[in-house]
């Protein structure tokens, strides 16, 4: 008899499926987590961009690229140029600071209920275009 997969392993497998028929490299980090990486040829800069699963039972698939440190002085004009950003020229996605480690990172979500292989291309595809645009502006502030 076989075993019927976990809501987890479903996803797992359709994602891995899809970057495979896609031709994207990845690596499998951990369980529900994976890396991949983009270059924005222009300015030779490589990216590093993160792929998890949300939950124990996914509720969602989080898109993150980090951008950098924030700053230790002036985080005033840091924050409100991050605020501005996302209200004016960020289309989908926002800037977030993860606590735990201090770094600024551009992310994504898309719910699992509408996940498909083309929503998460096209999840890609905005981040790497928004990274790629966006992060230059703030230059002068993360470290």
């Amino acid at each position: 008899m076989e075993e019927k997969k976990s809501l987890l392993e479903d996803i797992e497998s359709k994602i891995e499926s899809w970057f495979t028929e896609e031709n994207i490299g990845f690596e499998k980090i951990e369980p529900g987590f994976w890396g991949l990486s983009f270059t924005v040829k222009e300015r030779e800069e490589e990216y590093p961009l993160g792929i998890v699963l949300i939950g124990d039972e996914p509720t969602s698939v989080k898109l993150l690229v980090e951008l950098g440190g924030v700053p230790i002085g002036n985080q005033w004009a840091f924050f409100r140029k991050m605020l501005e950003m996302n209200f004016s020229e960020v289309l989908t996605g926002s800037f977030s600071i993860n606590e735990s480690n201090n770094k600024v990172y551009f992310i994504e979500r898309i719910p699992i209920l509408s996940l498909t292989k083309e929503q998460l291309l096209h999840s890609l595809d905005s981040v790497i275009f928004s990274v790629s645009e966006l992060k230059p502006k703030l230059s002068g502030y993360i470290i």
